[in-house]
């Protein structure tokens, strides 16, 4: 009777799937580096042939497969280090487990046994139920740096370095920035005399400008004073000299007679009228005469009469300007 009951515990044993528990590998484990201290990225490779294979069903056909560092088995451990990332491959019935991990502590890291059939179907989210391999890490010591160095307090802080020639630059940067402040100051200091340089500035080289337009258009009209008619030759005159009135005194003359000239030349310069303006009174008398007065005694030019007025009137242009505004201009355009 005993040996019956003995020999049916042989049979049932030996019906057991033969996948179920492989419970120690034969294993080998690498650590890089192999001295660790705190703040280390740490590397455990535990490499180990077994027969059965822990991968479930869903990834049976993969080589490499990235496990979770959420496991419950890690996570015991998250005050003493950090994992940061676990896969495992095979080439055969050879396994390699790798996981990543980062100590926040000195003092030993142990991670307890855990099956890895258990971790993959936890991983993968397997509805299958994988065999049952155990890994064990060994323990991992972690050191102080400080304590390595043999450092017991802070080091005193040194002076920062500084490139060749950096404090010839800033002492040069430095010169810059106060000339350019001073500059700056200066000139808030002296706004109403530039003011008043530039608007002086601006308003003789627009007289020059107007200057040089009547003596170009003066010089042309002398130039081609036969082709001219009495009538138009004193029409032209009148032109320019109008032209060149109005940019000189800032004021209308384009519908002005003769007899407002005096007026508005008073109101302008008072009684002391520069001889050179009050030439232009004469100009416009004598050309009014000639355009108006046909048939009348004296209403023609006389010989050389043309030549003489347009001379005294690019001499009194002349005047205005200086002798750098005689020279003609050819890039100003005519005015008539």
């Amino acid at each position: 009777m005993i040996f019956r009951a003995v020999l049916l515990a042989l049979v049932c044993l030996s019906a057991l799937p033969a996948f179920s528990v492989d419970s120690s590998p034969e294993a080998r484990q690498l650590v890089i580096p192999k001295n660790i201290f705190v703040g280390d990225t740490v590397v455990i490779r535990y490499e180990f042939s077994s027969d059965v294979c822990p991968f479930p069903a869903e990834v049976a056909e993969l080589s490499v497969v990235e496990l979770s560092p959420d496991y419950s088995v890690f996570a015991r451990l998250s005050g003493k280090c950090l994992v940061k990332s676990v896969e495992v491959s095979r080439t055969g019935s050879l396994y390699s487990l790798r996981a990543e991990i980062v100590p926040w502590k000195t003092g030993t890291i142990d991670f307890p046994a855990f099956d890895l059939g258990a971790l993959m179907q936890f991983s993968t989210k397997s509805r299958s139920v994988p065999p049952v391999v155990w890994v064990d890490f060994e323990p991992l010591s972690v050191s102080s740096i400080a304590e390595h160095l043999g450092a017991d307090s802070f080091r005193p802080p040194s002076a920062p370095l500084l490139v060749p020639g950096t404090k010839l630059i800033l002492g040069l940067v430095l010169v810059a920035a106060i000339a350019l402040f001073s500059a700056f100051v200066f000139s808030l200091t002296r706004i109403p005399a530039i003011s008043a340089f530039f608007s002086r500035l601006v308003v003789s080289l627009s007289l020059k400008k107007n200057a040089r337009i009547a003596l170009r258009n003066f010089r042309r009209l002398l130039k081609n004073s036969d082709s001219l008619g009495d009538v138009e030759f004193a029409a032209r005159v009148q032109s320019v000299s109008r032209n060149y009135l109005s940019g000189l005194l800032g004021e209308e003359f384009s519908s002005a007679t003769t007899g407002d000239l005096p007026r508005v030349f008073s109101s302008v310069f008072g009684d002391d009228v520069p001889p050179e303006i009050e030439i232009f009174v004469s100009v416009f008398a004598r050309t009014d005469y000639i355009r108006f007065a046909h048939g009348l005694c004296d209403s023609e030019f006389k010989a050389d009469e043309r030549r003489s007025m347009v001379s005294s009137l690019i001499k009194a242009v002349s005047a205005d300007v200086g002798s750098g505004a005689a020279r003609d201009d050819a890039g100003f355009e005519e005015v008539w």
